[in-house]
């Protein structure tokens, strides 16, 4: 997985939303052609554990594996993979077609039979997708060569235009879809309300707030909301079921958490530097982050000296504490 923090909660999110197999089944109904669907047998959809994305790919994608019995015989392997970039990158359909070839080869290479392999890819960028889908779009050959390139279109669902009401049906999809879509948004606020609601009526009790508690996690990694108005939304959201109003109790444990990852994370990038030193570090980006500040890259703050971290990170901590 790629190593950068916001990559790591997009990641981290959508894994979550989008591993219940009911949930998953809702995403390849919406995102895949009836006729393809209707040859799935999406009630028995399994969670593959495995990764496919290899470390030239990491920057790029994350994966979510399923196996899907396929109606009368045979099975095929459905992989929703993640977009990280926030542009559409237009080598993405060689990408996904070297994923395909790594997971068939080793297919082969533990004795299973070859299967069809469904890529979805999901992106949710700020500028909507313009570039190729196919191999064919990339590939300028003549119309005499076209049978000796590799044929296939990515179903891609593009967030910055798909219209949220289609997702009514589907309602941890609209969840998904609107907490990602306006994240950075004026009016996230407000759209959590909604999305604190549907959560809290559409899932039993633990699981809602094992929703909770990715959304929180999610919305205060990415976006500037404070924690009075994620408070203030999330008390509006479930007010008519108050056996849920115990999800707030997490926030500040989320907080240290998100902090704490960060520092972590220093740690691992500045042994050579010195282990506080990295620690320290880490803990500024973490918390600048959450407040929607930019400091500077890592290697930036190493050129500074420990004093003026670690007064930067005491002016950060107390922003934080402040929200």
């Amino acid at each position: 997985m790629n190593d950068d923090p916001i990559h790591k909660a997009h990641d981290r999110f959508v894994r979550h939303m989008l591993s219940r197999p009911e949930t998953a089944a809702g995403y390849l109904r919406q995102q895949l052609p009836a006729d393809v669907v209707r040859h799935l047998e999406l009630s028995a959809l399994r969670p593959v554990s495995q990764s496919f994305v290899d470390t030239t790919l990491r920057e790029s994608l994350s994966d979510l594996v399923f196996e899907v019995p396929l109606v009368g015989d045979g099975e095929a392997l459905a992989v929703i993979l993640f977009e990280h970039k926030s542009y559409p990158d237009p080598m993405t359909p060689f990408q996904v077609l070297r994923y395909i070839v790594r997971i068939l080869d080793q297919r082969l290479r533990e004795g299973q039979p070859l299967c069809c392999v469904i890529p979805l890819v999901l992106y949710h960028g700020e500028q909507g997708w313009n570039v190729a889908r196919s191999m064919e779009e990339l590939i300028a050959a003549p119309e005499a060569l076209r049978a000796y390139v590799p044929k296939f279109t990515l179903p891609l669902w593009d967030l910055s235009r798909y219209p949220e009401d289609r997702l009514r049906e589907e309602s941890i999809l609209w969840v998904l879809a609107s907490v990602l879509k306006y994240s950075r948004e004026e009016e996230l606020a407000e759209r959590l309300v909604e999305v604190f609601q549907v959560v809290a009526k559409s899932l039993q009790h633990d699981t809602a707030l094992q929703t909770f508690e990715a959304i929180l996690r999610y919305v205060m990694s990415v976006s500037p909301l404070t924690r009075d108005q994620l408070r203030a939304s999330y008390r509006r959201g479930v007010s008519k079921q108050p056996l849920l109003t115990e999800g707030l109790s997490i926030m500040p444990t989320i907080a240290e958490q998100l902090i704490q990852e960060g520092l972590e994370q220093g740690l691992e990038r500045g042994l050579e530097r010195g282990r506080t030193e990295g620690a320290l570090i880490g803990r500024i980006q973490t918390l600048a982050e959450m407040l929607g500040r930019s400091v500077g890259s890592f290697e930036e703050l190493a050129a500074r000296d420990e004093a003026e971290l670690r007064q930067l990170a005491e002016e950060l901590k107390a922003a934080v504490d402040r929200r």
